[in-house]
Parts: structure tokens; C-alpha cells; sequence
């Protein structure tokens, strides 16, 4: 019985701090798609989307903005809980999940990234 509880506690643990990191990430976004106050966070964030464009032309800086906001708006806390809320947060121990994502639409694969870190899986990433 203690070892169920020691592993639900890690589990919720694992979920929270799944929770800040995504919604540090949602406030970050934002703040680069509104200009920033960071400067270097800016320049971070520009120097990204220039790399990703020259090496995808087809991912123009318009696309992976528009990618960014809606990932800027579902990476809010409430949203995420609320998300979160429709599934069973039962004890179980982390598996290693495979994401092959796809690279045709910028941050396609996002979503599977998400889902796998934010339930307190292992991610491996192809």
C-alpha cells in the first residue's frame, strides 16, 4: 500500500511541475509574440524562427507565429487543468512512449510532446 502512495505522490508531483513548465512556456510565448521585455528572450525566440525558416522554407516566420499563438493560449494553467480534468489521474508507472512526429506543419507534433510529459511518461522523440 505505501509503495501505490509514494508513487501517486511522484506521479502528482510529476504533473505539477509538468503544469509549471508548460504554463512558464505559455507566458513566454506570449511575451515573445507581443514584442517581450526580455530583450535576450526576444532575440532567442527571433534567432529560432529565422534557423527554423532557413532550413524549412516552407516554415515561414507567419506560419510558426501562428503556431506559437495558439500554443500561447492553450499553455494557460486553468486551460491545461481543466484539460486535465476529463482524465483518470490514477497511480501508474511511467512508460516510455514513442512520438514519431511529423515535420510538414510547424509544431505539428507538439500536442503528442505535451500529452506524453504532462501525464509523467518518458518521452522519446524521433
Amino acid at each position: 500500500m505505501l509503495q501505490i502512495y509514494e508513487t501517486q505522490c511522484d506521479l502528482m508531483l510529476t504533473v505539477e511541475k509538468s503544469l509549471s513548465a508548460f504554463t512558464e512556456l505559455g507566458g513566454r510565448i506570449r511575451k515573445f509574440l507581443e514584442g517581450g521585455d526580455d530583450k535576450a528572450d526576444f532575440i532567442a525566440w527571433k534567432g529560432l524562427l529565422d534557423r527554423v525558416e532557413s532550413e524549412n522554407r516552407w516554415f515561414v516566420e507567419a506560419f510558426q507565429k501562428q503556431a506559437l499563438q495558439g500554443w500561447g493560449e492553450a499553455l494557460r494553467r486553468a486551460i491545461l487543468e481543466d484539460w486535465l480534468s476529463y482524465y483518470d489521474s490514477s497511480p501508474a508507472s511511467p512508460s516510455r512512449v514513442l512520438v514519431v512526429a511529423a515535420g510538414n506543419i510547424p509544431l505539428v507534433g507538439f500536442h503528442d510532446v505535451l500529452s506524453v510529459l504532462i501525464s509523467g511518461n518518458e518521452l522519446l522523440l524521433k
